[in-house]
């Protein structure tokens, strides 16, 4: 047996191994409800997939064909832009939101919370600067 794409190969195994550790988790505290039966028949659907697509010839090539193809990769790179402009966002508003809450019933808690969303947020704007620099002077 080949194993034709090794990412795919360990994402199925690090998904079954973790609904394995979640099945034995419900055992020893027996704790057996819908969402977590649900959960786990999804993630081991999900592990299995993967494995059998990393260990196929025909499938890996698909994949592969899949991942090159130019519409797909614009439509990835239009939803990861779009998912980090809508994290600013909720970073900013988490910043006037906290601190204005921690001002206004004066809670230190808050406006710590406040800062720490400052915090990210400043980080995003600098790696964003910075990546952004990278790729002007490579291309």
């Amino acid at each position: 047996m080949k194993i034709y794409n090794k990412k795919k190969f360990v994402f199925g195994i690090v998904w079954l191994s973790m609904m394995a550790f979640m099945v034995i988790m419900d055992v020893v505290k027996h704790e057996f409800d819908v969402n977590g039966v649900v959960t786990v028949l999804v993630g081991c659907l999900l592990g299995v997939d993967s494995l059998a697509r990393s260990l196929s010839r025909k499938l890996t090539a698909e994949d592969r064909l899949e991942e090159q193809d130019e519409r797909n990769q614009l439509i990835e790179l239009k939803t990861k832009r779009r998912a980090f402009q809508i994290m600013q966002g909720m970073q900013l508003a988490g910043v006037l939101i906290f601190i204005a809450m921690g001002s206004l019933y004066d809670e230190t808690h808050l406006t710590a919370m406040g800062a720490g969303c400052a915090l990210l947020f400043t980080l995003s704007l600098g790696v964003s600067f910075f990546t952004e620099i990278y790729y002007e002077r490579k291309n």
